[in-house]
């Protein structure tokens, strides 16, 4: 595999995808625990 990139573009490369990552998680850990929170509270009020 040829090296098209220098270390400082593979760097900065490295981290912009860090960064999307780190959204991504954060918004798939705030979905997830609005959608726990929401059968939590959906099922806890069937079941009273």
């Amino acid at each position: 595999m040829s090296q098209n990139y220098s270390d400082e573009d593979f760097k900065k490369l490295l981290r912009e995808i860090s960064k999307r990552f780190a959204i991504a998680g954060l918004v798939v850990i705030a979905l997830g625990a609005a959608i726990i929170g929401f059968m939590y509270l959906f099922y806890g009020g069937i079941h009273q």
